[in-house]
């Protein structure tokens, strides 16, 4: 079974942000961007009640392995983040093969977040191998609070959006630094007057899944 390359790209949507500290030790400096991958389905949308795992020390709730030649849903959350400060942004890049029918092929995202704001201009574009985004949630109407049930700390989930994956052949999709930029970082920023831009601890704190045989997926939350 086989699927073209087709990139469905939300486009943006202009909303209130907040005005963001430089980064230093906020309230999120704890947080992670994991990934969770499900079986694809065609009969519900996205984000409408979309997978929130616990982030557990010591315990791996996200699925970070999956099979070729199978469809999958690929989510992308922000764990473990601050329910006092809540999130109001996360800034991550990604990478994998990105070589059409060999390794994994991205096939449509779906924006969970209010709003997103792509690649710099020099990089390829979101959701391309080695792109970057920063997702928003409107941080007066819809600062992201939530706790994922079973979060023995309360902390906040919220979900950034999800990839529509095929993979081929073995590769492995990881949350990077957005690139770029100066520095390259993966960032999450609260609401209010949490809205400091914490800068998050690489790689220990993003995910990977890996598609095929052989290891190499990570739950950042374990």
């Amino acid at each position: 079974m086989r699927f073209s390359h087709i990139l469905l790209i939300t486009p943006v949507i202009f909303l209130t942000y907040p005005s963001v500290s430089p980064a230093g030790a906020g309230l999120n400096t704890n947080a992670k961007i994991a990934c969770h991958l499900v079986a694809h389905s065609s009969k519900t949308l996205p984000c409408q009640s979309p997978p929130k795992p616990p982030c557990n020390p010591g315990s791996s709730a996200f699925t970070t392995h999956g099979n070729l030649n199978t469809p999958y849903d690929l989510y992308i959350l922000v764990a473990d983040g601050d329910s006092s400060g809540g999130i109001a942004a996360a800034e991550f890049g990604i990478a994998y093969k990105g070589t059409s029918q060999e390794g994994l092929d991205v096939l449509g995202w779906t924006l969970c977040g209010d709003a997103e704001y792509g690649s710099h201009p020099d990089a390829p574009a979101w959701p391309l191998a080695g792109s970057g985004t920063i997702i928003v949630w409107d941080h007066t109407a819809n600062c992201q609070k939530a706790t994922a049930i079973g979060d023995l700390d309360a902390g906040v989930t919220a979900v950034a959006g999800c990839l529509y994956v095929y993979a081929f052949s073995n590769d492995i999709f990881k949350i990077t630094k957005r690139p770029l930029i100066s520095p390259p970082v993966v960032s999450v920023v609260g609401c209010g007057k949490a809205a400091v831009r914490d800068t998050l601890d690489f790689p220990r704190s993003v995910g990977k899944v890996a598609f095929g045989q052989g290891g190499g997926g990570f739950d950042p939350c374990q």
